[in-house]
């Protein structure tokens, strides 16, 4: 495998990256583009967890709001449920 995509396997593979406190608030940030979307979800400006996906073309026809609220389930569904869920979608 080439560098990049074992950057790319264990960035993605490690979803929590520091502990949440629920005694907390969340911040999400997303980004959503035609081909994909991104979003990161931190307390305190500390990373716990983050979501990208390409996006399929019945999800690229969506407006730029759908997509990031697309985005925004599937990353608090990925990190407190199942990640299965939105694959549904």
């Amino acid at each position: 495998m080439t560098p990049r995509r074992v950057l790319k396997q264990k960035v993605t593979n490690a979803l929590i990256l520091s502990l949440s406190n629920f005694q907390k608030v969340f911040e999400v940030e997303c980004d959503a583009f035609n081909i994909g979307i991104g979003v990161v979800l931190s307390q305190d400006n500390k990373s716990i967890a983050f979501y990208s996906e390409k996006l399929n073309d019945s999800i690229r026809k969506y407006s730029v709001y759908d997509k990031e609220f697309h985005a925004i389930v599937c990353t608090l569904v990925s990190v407190f449920l199942s990640r299965s869920f939105c694959d549904i979608f």
